[in-house]
């Protein structure tokens, strides 16, 4: 029976390396604003625009970016800690994102959404006052394929993360270096740094994981079934029939 070849770090660069290639994600002079939430997927990222940039044939410049929003327990210094045993500097920059959470606290189930358009703004404004022109993200395969599917199933929308966003403000790109990268893969990248992930600060990471966890339990029972399925959404997405879906937009007219 033929079996794949082991997974190696090599890998996992080269086909960061492809994916940057494939969507212009990078380009001669860029100044890239990278957003550490100290998590492993951000590190990772990290590491490794850090090494492509050896052998790159564009010069570009990276920006280890942390966004504190002041949650308590949020360890900023840890984080630091971490930017530099992979030969970095970090920046950080406080967000009074925890006290407006709270005075706009309502009855709805959750603060999810407000948070993300708050760390979400302020990272747009950060972005030019580092004179950076892109701004990248740690997204892996999974994320995006969950997102889809919880647009799909809660929000009845078709959409999901691009590789490439050219943000509304006219000002910035965001990236996702990492975007055909699967969980797995980085975790077992991280495990290879020897660094140590910073758990979230986020007063409802539990609350907030129930949709994405119940999507996880999905994709894993559809897995048991249908193997390939990841890699045949995450195809998927970039291979849109238009014509084929119900937008009015795109329907043949008689």
């Amino acid at each position: 029976m033929q079996t794949n070849p082991p997974f190696t770090e090599r890998d996992l660069r080269r086909r960061v390396g492809e994916v940057i290639g494939r969507y212009g994600m990078l380009g001669d002079g860029d100044r890239v604003l990278v957003a550490i939430s100290g998590g492993k997927d951000s590190l990772v990222m990290l590491d490794v625009l850090l090494r492509l940039r050896r052998r790159a044939p564009v010069r570009y410049e990276l920006v280890p970016f942390t966004l504190d929003p002041g949650f308590p327990d949020f360890d900023t210094e840890t984080i630091k800690e971490q930017v530099a045993r992979l030969g970095a500097e970090l920046t950080v920059e406080s967000a009074p994102i925890a006290g407006i959470i709270e005075s706009k606290r309502t009855n709805a189930p959750t603060c999810c959404p407000l948070c993300s358009r708050l760390r979400r703004g302020h990272l747009y404004a950060a972005a030019p006052r580092h004179r950076c022109n892109k701004i990248a993200l740690g997204h892996h395969a999974d994320d995006i394929i969950e997102n889809l599917l919880l647009n799909l199933f809660f929000t009845g929308q078709l959409a999901g993360m691009p590789p490439v966003l050219r943000a509304d403000d006219g000002r910035n790109t965001v990236i996702r270096p990492l975007c055909h990268v699967y969980e797995r893969e980085v975790a077992q990248y991280f495990a290879g740094l020897g660094l140590a992930a910073v758990p979230s600060a986020c007063p409802e990471k539990n609350l907030q994981r129930l949709r994405r966890q119940w999507v996880k339990d999905v994709l894993a029972d559809l897995e048991r079934h249908v193997p390939r399925i990841r890699n045949s959404a995450l195809a998927a997405m970039a291979n849109v029939r238009e014509r084929f879906l119900m937008d009015p937009r795109f329907l043949d007219r008689l």
